[in-house]
Order: structure tokens, then C-alpha cells, then sequence
């Protein structure tokens, strides 16, 4: 009888992390207008800072920042989608985590290594060199941010452009009567 009561407590625990997962469920599709405020306000926290924390140059800093004011509709579905998907799911296993016991185990103590602990010169020039291999590969990165934000400010600025000539184009077409354009052309 004794090994009957583990899996006994074993089926309760799964029977209960299914409720809990059901319960995180229903929860997040009754409240979504509550999780759609906490998704903007996360988006407008996240994306001010790794706007402030990927580009130095203020001008630079505005424009990125009304750009993403307008993707935030977007990111807002995209979001709701996968939170309402996984974050049931998540919260379920980081819950369990939580009520999971693992026994104590005693802490060996660290043993000192017999190697010498000065450095020398040539080690402090390699760990220098990493750290500009480090910045020359992010500096590089950003170059290529810019770049595609530069190629896409040109279409969007051409395709403005384009746009509204042709508008203005078919407005005068459409404002000036036929008979004065065949008049001025015969005066030619």
C-alpha cells in the first residue's frame, strides 16, 4: 500500500496543475482588457529603453521614438497572440517551481586553484583586444540598423513624394477645363 499513495499524490498533482492551468486560462481571455494595458505599458518602457540604450544621437532618438508609437497597434497583437498562447503555460510551471522542495545538499568547499594569479602583459593586451573585437562587431551592427532604416526612410520619403505629384498632377488636370488646355496648346 505505501507505493500506491505516491502515485496516488502523483495523479492529485497533475489533476491540479491542469485546474491551475485551466483557471490561468480563463483568467487571461476574461481579463484581456486588463493584459492589453500591461502589454502597452511594457512596450512603451521596453521600447524607450532600448531606444535610449541603442542609439546615442538625440534627433536620431525622436524619429526612432515616432516611428514606434506607430508599430505599437501591431506589437499589441502580436503580443496578446503569444501571451494568451504561453504565458498560461508559464506561469503554471514557474508556480509549480514554487512549491517545489528539492532537498538541502551541503556545500563543498571551493578549491583553490594552484595556478599563479598574476597576470602578465600579454594577458591584459588580449582581454583589451576582445573588448574592442566586442565594439567594432556592435558598432558594426548598428551601422547596419541605420543603414536599413536609412534605405527605408528614402522609399518612404520617395514614395511620398511620387504620390503626392501625381495628385497634385490629376488636381490640376481636373480643376482646369479641357477647352482652356486645347486653347493654350493651339496658342503654342
Amino acid at each position: 500500500m505505501p507505493k500506491r499513495k505516491p502515485i496516488d499524490e502523483e495523479r492529485m498533482k497533475a489533476q491540479r496543475r491542469q485546474t491551475l492551468l485551466i483557471l490561468l486560462d480563463q483568467l487571461f481571455k476574461r481579463e484581456e482588457a486588463t493584459f492589453k494595458a500591461i502589454v502597452d505599458c511594457l512596450y512603451d518602457i521596453g521600447s524607450v529603453n532600448l531606444i535610449n540604450n541603442r542609439f546615442h544621437a538625440k534627433p536620431l532618438k525622436r524619429g526612432i521614438k515616432s516611428i514606434a508609437r506607430f508599430s505599437k497597434p501591431a506589437f499589441r497583437f502580436y503580443a496578446l497572440h503569444r501571451f494568451q498562447k504561453q504565458s498560461p503555460e508559464q506561469i503554471a510551471n514557474w508556480l509549480h517551481g514554487k512549491v517545489q522542495f528539492k532537498p538541502h545538499k551541503k556545500k563543498a568547499k571551493p578549491k583553490v586553484p594552484l595556478v599563479p594569479t598574476t597576470i602578465d602583459a600579454s594577458t591584459k593586451k588580449l582581454a583589451e583586444l576582445e573588448t574592442r573585437n566586442l565594439e567594432v562587431k556592435q558598432l558594426r551592427a548598428q551601422v547596419q540598423l541605420l543603414r536599413g532604416m536609412l534605405i527605408g526612410a528614402i522609399a518612404v520619403l520617395g514614395g511620398t513624394t511620387l504620390f503626392l505629384g501625381y495628385h497634385h498632377l490629376s488636381f490640376e488636370m481636373r480643376s482646369t477645363p479641357i477647352e482652356t488646355q486645347i486653347n493654350v496648346k493651339d496658342g503654342l
